[in-house]
């Protein structure tokens, strides 16, 4: 999913019942949300980059949507 400055991230939710966004690039986890029951999938919707994006995510237990931003990566 993009991110802010044009950065790209990867979300993953699963059976250990967390909601998990990383940068690709670096390997870093950069979110962790644990929710109650064991989640089976994920979606992102991006309308720009620069306004969030939506991520909803869901298993047996029910469906949970974030509006997220997620600022761009630090500069060194």
């Amino acid at each position: 999913m993009p991110g802010l400055g044009g950065r790209t991230l990867l979300a993953t939710a699963g059976e250990d019942t967390t909601v998990r966004l990383w940068d690709p690039a670096t390997g870093d986890e950069l979110i962790r949300l644990v929710t109650g029951a064991p989640l089976t999938t994920i979606c992102a919707h991006t309308s720009d980059p620069d306004t969030g994006s939506l991520l909803a995510f869901g298993g047996t237990a029910g469906v949970a949507v974030l509006d997220l931003i997620v600022p761009p990566a630090p500069t060194l």
